[in-house]
């Protein structure tokens, strides 16, 4: 039933970039990593999804959407791991860029309302580039509070797509490259792809110019 569920999410939210992007390219992998590109609307948006539930019982899913350089507009970014009794770990955040862009508040106000059962203590790292109100839930078992999750990612996700694209004279590559940065401290990433059986070079490889490539 939970596969079921991040089955059809996904979909929705591949749908969704595959109806705005102008092109996209796969990565080189055993699995589909997939990067959408949009000049007016997004640098690149990569979504990844590792379906190891028949051999490893164990889904996940990754996506994260970059404005152009230009753009004030926060980071999208949605990261779910999944067994076939629970959800491990779900994150779902706006992480700031310019920390005065509106589309933060609109962020806030959307996810306010929701209180995990299980919330995850964030590290450092997470700290250093995530919103103070990132949703941060692990051990989610009930059928509700997985689609409160899951519809909460994808109605953000529409209202990001339609809402970023702004001009300005500024250049975000610093911010951006924070964002990698701290994001590539994450010891769970590594750990998990490794427990799949994929190999820590090829491992290394998928973080650095995949997941999280600096600029």
């Amino acid at each position: 039933m939970i596969f079921e569920k991040l089955t059809q999410a996904a979909a929705k939210m591949q749908d969704q970039l595959e109806s705005l992007s102008v092109s996209s390219y796969e990565h080189d992998f055993q699995w589909p990593a997939i990067s959408y590109v949009n000049p007016s609307i997004f640098r690149r948006a990569d979504l990844d999804i590792i379906d190891a539930t028949e051999d490893r019982k164990l889904w996940m899913m990754h996506l994260c959407v970059y404005p152009h350089l230009n753009d004030p507009s926060p980071i999208y970014g949605f990261d779910i791991i999944a067994g076939p009794n629970k959800v491990t770990g779900a994150f779902h955040d706006f992480s700031p860029v310019d920390p005065n862009n509106h589309i933060l508040q609109h962020f806030t106000e959307k996810v306010h309302s929701f209180i995990p059962s299980k919330p995850r203590e964030l590290p450092e790292w997470a700290r250093n580039i995530f919103s103070g109100s990132m949703v941060s839930a692990g051990n989610v078992r009930d059928p509700e509070e997985l689609q409160t999750i899951l519809d909460l990612a994808n109605d953000n996700l529409d209202y990001f797509l339609h809402n970023i694209g702004q001009e300005t004279e500024n250049d975000y590559t610093e911010q951006h490259n924070w964002y990698a940065i701290n994001q590539k401290k994450n010891p769970h990433t590594p750990r998990v792809m490794e427990s799949l059986g994929v190999d820590p070079v090829t491992v290394r490889r998928y973080i650095d110019e995949c997941l999280f490539p600096e600029i």
